[in-house]
């Protein structure tokens, strides 16, 4: 799936969801939420833990 359109159906710009793709920024839990369902994953597949 491109990131243009997943931008465009969370409504922000693909620089925007650039600076999440590359962890600069994080959506927000509506935005993920949205994320989540284009993906048809959980939400919870989006966080990363860090396993330090």
């Amino acid at each position: 799936m491109k990131h243009k359109h997943i931008a465009n159906e969370c409504g922000v710009s693909i620089q925007t969801f650039s600076r999440w793709v590359n962890n600069k920024t994080q959506p927000d839990l509506k935005q993920s939420a949205q994320i989540a369902r284009i993906l048809d994953i959980k939400i919870d597949d989006l966080v990363e833990e860090d396993k330090d």
